[in-house]
């Protein structure tokens, strides 16, 4: 990967071109520019970036110190998640009830019903492929395997919320075993492959694997 600084960008007062491997581990003391780099190659204007075949790599995201940390309230964590899925839920069923009354009245395609709007498109979109733009199809079942946040900023702000959705469902699952088990119920229970193959990998081993690779 070649840098190419362009521009004095705070303490970053040397504007040269150097090569660094696609891992790195930066150090040095405090206040010798670390941070100040690392901003300044999110900037065009500041600083180039190029991967090895000399490819211009447009968009780098800096996250800085505590980035990642998670910002979530410990004693309300699960019932914020549980309670957000459900309004996003209720939303969907508006939408659904709205498009049934207007298909009856004007005879619209869900496919009509579902472009029509921005805010209707980006709530039923998704779903409405997964079933073949079946609006009958879309329960709260399939909502909630296909549930995500949202976030313009995704990796910074909710990163942590990534791990706790997952957690959350796993969590869901093993009561749903444990109901089974012990009170003769009869929810649904997932295998550790069916998991896998709904939601993906769990997010931690996914990073830790990640970070193994690189060292």
């Amino acid at each position: 990967m070649k840098v190419s600084v362009k521009q004095i960008f705070k303490s970053i007062h040397v504007i040269q071109d150097f090569e660094i491997p696609d891992f790195v581990v930066l150090t040095g003391k405090n206040g010798s520019g670390k941070s100040h780099l690392m901003e300044a190659m999110t900037l065009p204007e500041k600083c180039v970036v190029y991967d090895d075949e000399g490819k211009w790599l447009s968009q780098i995201k800096y996250i800085p110190f505590n980035g990642l940390n998670p910002h979530i309230d410990e004693n309300c964590e699960y019932m914020g998640f549980t309670n957000n899925r459900k309004q996003a839920w209720n939303n969907v069923k508006q939408y659904l009830a709205d498009y049934n009354n207007q298909k009856t009245r004007y005879r619209t395609t869900f496919y009509q019903y579902v472009s029509s709007d921005k805010r209707k498109k980006r709530t039923l979109e998704k779903l409405a492929k997964i079933v073949n733009w079946d609006a009958e199809k879309i329960t709260e079942e399939l909502f909630d395997e296909h549930y995500e946040i949202s976030s313009d900023e995704m990796f910074s702000s909710q990163f942590a919320s990534i791990f706790k959705l997952y957690q959350v469902r796993l969590l869901e699952n093993e009561f749903n075993h444990f109901l089974n088990e012990k009170k003769g119920q009869q929810n649904k229970v997932l295998s550790d492959e069916e998991i896998e193959k709904l939601y993906g990998p769990k997010p931690w081993e996914l990073i830790n694997r990640m970070l193994a690779r690189q060292a």
